[in-house]
């Protein structure tokens, strides 16, 4: 029988522990965590060392995002956000586009050119089934690539 090793990276208490359906996600230097709620919030927190060792960590609130498509988190898998959670994509159903918000500031970053996915979204202000389908083939790569799967 082979034995496994486990190392701890860190430890901590999380703030909004409370919530019933939290999906948490980390950058991949650990430093950052996305918390994205069950309830259209998404919330994205600075991880800062209590201790010197640095075994023990807490989170700072950085931005809250709310009103995001309650649909878009219903998932483990970060689609929505750049993989340090400074941008993000959503829909603007009035508009019928996609856009890339800043996570700091809220505001439109960039517009995802319809000619990507004109058809798909064409009509579909009330269903957002086919959008949420179009959505999870694109990929926040970096903060300046987006990969739409086809």
């Amino acid at each position: 029988m082979k034995t496994q090793h486990v190392e701890v990276a860190f430890v901590f208490h999380f703030p909004d522990g409370d919530r019933e359906k939290n999906v948490f996600t980390f950058s991949p230097d650990t430093t950052r965590l996305l918390n994205t709620l069950d309830d259209g919030q998404a919330k994205v927190y600075r991880r800062e060392w209590v201790d010197e060792d640095k075994r023990i960590a807490k989170w700072e609130l950085l931005h809250e995002i709310n009103n995001l498509p309650e649909s878009f988190l219903v998932t483990d898998h970060n689609f929505m956000f750049t993989p340090n959670f400074d941008f993000y994509f959503t829909v603007d159903m009035k508009n019928e586009e996609f856009v890339i918000k800043s996570t700091a500031t809220g505001k439109i970053y960039r517009r995802i050119p319809k000619s990507l996915y004109d058809t798909a979204v064409q009509g579909q202000k009330n269903n957002m089934r086919g959008v949420i389908q179009l959505v999870k083939q694109m990929i926040l790569m970096n903060d300046h690539q987006i990969r739409v799967l086809t």
